[in-house]
């Protein structure tokens, strides 16, 4: 699964990443296929209610910067997180589209 080679693949952020960059996430994990750390689902909340660095996401879910740079990873890899420019509200995104079809619905997946 693409969270677990992200969130285990380095220690440093992923070359596409940019440090300096707000993040927040697009949707919510699939946790009950995932099983992640309590730290992990802080991450993903703070994500949720607010577009954050890298620094103010360790300090919000009191974690390391490096357990906060692994979880990004691995929110960038799943294809969850994003960066957003605070200042005009614009989208980019941080990792290439997959083309592999995602299930919807039912137990695999969220309405969209």
């Amino acid at each position: 699964m693409s969270w677990f080679a992200g969130y285990h693949a380095s220690e440093k952020l992923a070359p596409w990443l940019n440090p300096a960059a707000r993040y927040r996430v697009t949707r919510w994990p699939n946790f009950g296929l995932i099983r992640p750390l309590p730290s992990n689902i802080r991450i993903a909340a703070g994500l949720a209610s607010a577009p954050m660095r890298l620094e103010e996401i360790a300090s919000r879910a009191r974690v390391s910067i490096e357990e906060g740079t692994r979880a990004l990873n691995a929110l960038a890899v799943a294809q969850i997180v994003e960066v957003a420019d605070a200042d005009t509200d614009t989208k980019l995104a941080v990792a290439p589209r997959s083309s592999a079809p995602r299930p919807r619905g039912g137990f695999c997946g969220i309405p969209e």
